[in-house]
């Protein structure tokens, strides 16, 4: 086998009479089409020639030799040169690359990049395939990919092979065996579960299951599992939605705490924080109320004790209070009575 690559000019370089221009040029859409062409001539075995490229596309047979380059320079394909059959192949042994669809324009690429930015910071060691898909993209916006960065203050990310365990039950629609560490309790416990939702909550990934143990649907944080699962068995997935849609459950109410009886809370807010929290989405279905002296109410539906949307309303202090269910209102008290009582003691010796 010859050198990889061919200097001079190909034998067969057309000019530019009887060229078929299916979209040419060095603009992000031109080499993308370009790539997939080569990519799909080189798949079918058929010695693909810088020449040819130039034909189909209307450019001019150097253009066609640089894509080429930059094809394997840029997506690491393993080609190899023919000089018999004078053009390129992918040698025995060696996978074809794959690209991203020819839909990939603009706006969805954006929208790639932050979710590839998110799993990068979600899981450990995520960076590293993160970076891998987002080489994929076209041209300069995979150059975004070192330059978008995820932060949140509690941060619990999941290992890369648990990730992508969990990705594989929910795919194949099988149980998991794994040893989980809920908070409220000292020891881990053994679960088989039925994974329904892998969502993300203020950086932290959970997994919405069905709990063969409690016998309910339950959220896991996946920072919380400890180990590597264990594929199991097949489950019905279907029968899941039919009963109950798994994913108005992880949307109907704030916070991670979910399935517990949704409720209604009220949250009031004084002017001088009324207005960043009319810019803020804390739910889709959030309903606010104006008030006369430029507050404002907020109504959120939450499940379970409400502890997500006490969490959320203390680091406002004195510009926010729970009015209203009257439990939940009693349970915010005690938190911030708690809190109070902590801070009239000294602080213990180190």
């Amino acid at each position: 086998m010859a050198s990889r690559w061919r200097n001079g000019n190909d034998a067969d370089s057309p000019g530019t009479e009887g060229q078929v221009t299916l979209g040419g040029g060095d603009s992000d859409s031109g080499i993308w089409a370009r790539y997939a062409w080569f990519n799909e001539q080189l798949k079918a075995g058929r010695y693909p020639r810088p020449s040819q490229m130039a034909k189909v596309f209307g450019v001019s047979v150097d253009t066609a030799r640089r894509t080429i380059e930059r094809f394997e320079r840029h997506l690491g394909a393993p080609i190899a040169y023919d000089p018999s059959k004078k053009g390129y192949y992918y040698p025995e042994g060696c996978r074809a690359v794959e690209l991203p669809p020819l839909w990939m324009t603009d706006p969805a690429s954006h929208v790639l990049l932050c979710g590839l930015a998110l799993m990068g910071h979600g899981v450990r060691h995520g960076d590293a395939f993160a970076g891998q898909l987002a080489a994929l993209l076209p041209g300069k916006y995979g150059r975004l990919a070192g330059r978008l960065a995820v932060e949140t203050h509690e941060h619990h990310p999941p290992d890369r092979e648990v990730f992508l365990l969990i990705l594989e039950a929910m795919v194949s629609d099988r149980t998991l065996d794994l040893v989980y560490q809920a908070k409220e309790r000292e020891e881990p416990t053994p679960r088989v579960i039925e994974p329904l939702v892998l969502h993300n909550i203020n950086g932290n990934w959970f997994l919405y299951a069905w709990c063969r143990f409690r016998k309910e649907r339950r959220n896991f944080a996946l920072g919380r599992i400890r180990g590597l699962p264990v594929l199991g068995g097949l489950f019905d997935f279907e029968a899941h939605v039919a009963k109950e849609d798994p994913l108005s459950d992880v949307q109907g109410v704030f916070g991670q705490h979910k399935r517990a009886g949704r409720q209604w809370a009220r949250v009031r807010f004084s002017a001088a924080a009324a207005r960043w929290i009319r810019e803020e989405t804390w739910h889709p279905e959030a309903r606010v109320t104006p008030l006369p002296d430029g507050g404002l109410e907020l109504e959120l539906p939450y499940g379970a004790d409400g502890l997500d949307i006490i969490r959320a309303v203390l680091p406002y202090g004195p510009e926010a209070e729970v009015v209203a269910p009257e439990e939940l209102r009693a349970r915010a008290q005690a938190v911030v009575a708690g809190t109070l009582e902590r801070y009239r003691r000294p602080p213990a010796a180190d």
